[in-house]
This record gives structure tokens, C-alpha cells and sequence, in this order.
């Protein structure tokens, strides 16, 4: 409650970024607080919790293995934006039952499915959960992901009954779009295409503005397309479409 309020009041304008870091901050210090008072339990099974590559929002992975810790699980949190190759690396040696895996935004869908194939890869289960990956489980299968899940009090029965099957799960992963890898490996040359364009096109203070943000508005819309693309799935463009829409609305 106290992070949707928080992200309420930055969407319309009430808290900057800086205020709005700082009470996120308090709130990870916390809960990172909570949780180093539960021992890892020698007889406890051991899971990884990760947040895909490119997703830095760790609250919610650090959250889910303090609850897991609590509940008896070896939970180790690997942080914010594991790249894939080094999390395959990572759970190769550390051959975890599981890995949890968070994805805070869509535009993260990408990083996500090398990460879900990074765990396959190293013989690992995922389940996935995170608002990044909507309302349902639809998302998550077309990332390759084994399970899903929006409550985190589900993690641990999940955890305990499943019966995971990695070829299946990859084998229901959506095959991206033929367009995905040209228009991934011309990122920097399409941003500032588009860069150019608004600038040609918009007066003064909108370049200025744009020039403030150092294009993060740009590259996160890219971010959107390559995920619509990475999952076959146009509404996932046009879903960030409107959410950027509504919270620059009120700036």
C-alpha cells in the first residue's frame, strides 16, 4: 500500500523522483532489516530470487525473499538487474531448486525471457511474478516461464506442489517477432532517429525538456516495442502507450 501510494503521488506530479527514491528506500531498509533476523535454515530447500535483467526495481525480489526466509526456504537474493549469462553462471554452481523471478515493468518483458532462458539453460525451474507481467499468466508462458504468480503468500505452496517441465515451458515460449533482432541491434541509431525528428518537429521548450530527461522517455518506449516483439503481442506497446500518456498528462 505504501508503494502504490508512493507511485500515485509521483504519477501526478505530487513527489519527485528524489522524494519518491527516498521513501522507496526507507521501505527496502526496512523490510532488508526484517528479514536479517531469519536464519537460513540448514534444512531448508534453496531458492533464488533474481529480478530480470535490466529490471533496478529490487523491492519486490527483496520483499519475496524475506517472506520466503520467514516461511523456512534458503531464499538468496541475487539484486537488481542480473544480467542473463552471469545468472546461467550463478545457477549452474549453485543448482538452486528454483528461481523467482520479478519483473516490476513490461519493458523489461525482453530481459525477462533471457533470464527465464538463462535458468532453463542451466537446468533451473522459474516462477515468474511482477506487475511487468499483467494480470494473468499470458505474459509469463510467452517468457518461458514454468509458474506464475501475483501473491506472493502462493510462492511457497506453489514452490512445494509444483511439477515443473522445462522442455515444455521453453517449447510454449513465444517465438519472437522476425523483426526483433534488426530492430534490437539498431537501437541507438532508431533513438536518435527519433530524437531528430522531435527535434525538427517540436518547438524550444519541448526539446529542452526532452533534453532533461536525457531521452529516458525515448529509450523506454524502445524497451516497450522490443517487448511487444519479444512476446508477439502488440497490446503491450499500446498498454505503455497509455500509461505514459496518463502520467505525463498532469506534467
Amino acid at each position: 500500500p505504501v508503494q502504490a501510494e508512493l507511485g500515485t503521488r509521483w504519477a501526478f506530479g505530487d513527489y519527485t523522483i528524489s522524494e519518491e527514491h527516498a521513501a522507496t528506500a526507507a521501505v527496502e531498509t526496512l523490510v532488508a532489516s526484517l528479514a536479517g533476523f531469519f536464519d537460513l535454515p540448514d534444512d531448508g530447500r534453496p531458492i533464488t530470487v533474481a529480478c530480470a535483467e535490466g529490471d533496478d526495481h529490487s523491492l519486490p525480489g527483496r520483499m519475496i525473499s524475506a517472506l520466503l526466509l520467514f516461511e523456512g526456504w534458503r531464499a538468496t537474493f541475487l539484486g537488481p538487474t542480473v544480467p542473463a549469462d552471469d545468472l546461467e553462471t550463478y545457477l549452474g554452481d549453485a543448482q538452486p531448486d528454483a528461481v523467482v523471478l520479478t519483473c516490476g515493468l513490461v519493458t523489461n518483458l525482453a530481459g525477462a525471457r533471457a533470464s527465464v532462458r538463462a535458468a532453463h539453460n542451466a537446468a533451473v525451474p522459474v516462477l515468474a511474478g511482477g506487475r511487468g507481467f499483467g494480470a494473468d499468466d499470458r505474459l509469463a508462458r510467452a517468457v518461458g516461464a514454468d509458474a506464475w504468480s501475483t501473491d506472493p503468500q502462493q510462492i511457497g505452496p506453489i514452490l512445494q506442489s509444483w511439477e515443473p517441465d522445462i522442455a515444455v515451458s521453453e517449447a510454449a515460449a513465444a517465438t519472437p517477432s522476425p523483426d526483433f533482432e534488426q530492430i534490437s541491434s539498431r537501437r541507438l541509431q532508431i533513438l536518435a532517429g527519433a530524437a531528430d525528428r522531435i527535434s525538427a518537429a517540436a518547438g524550444p521548450e519541448v526539446v529542452a525538456l526532452l533534453s532533461r530527461r536525457r531521452w529516458d522517455d525515448l529509450s523506454h518506449a524502445f524497451d516497450a516495442l522490443t517487448a511487444a516483439l519479444t512476446v508477439r503481442d502488440p497490446g503491450v506497446l499500446g498498454g505503455f502507450a497509455g500509461w505514459q500518456r496518463d502520467w505525463m498528462s498532469p506534467r
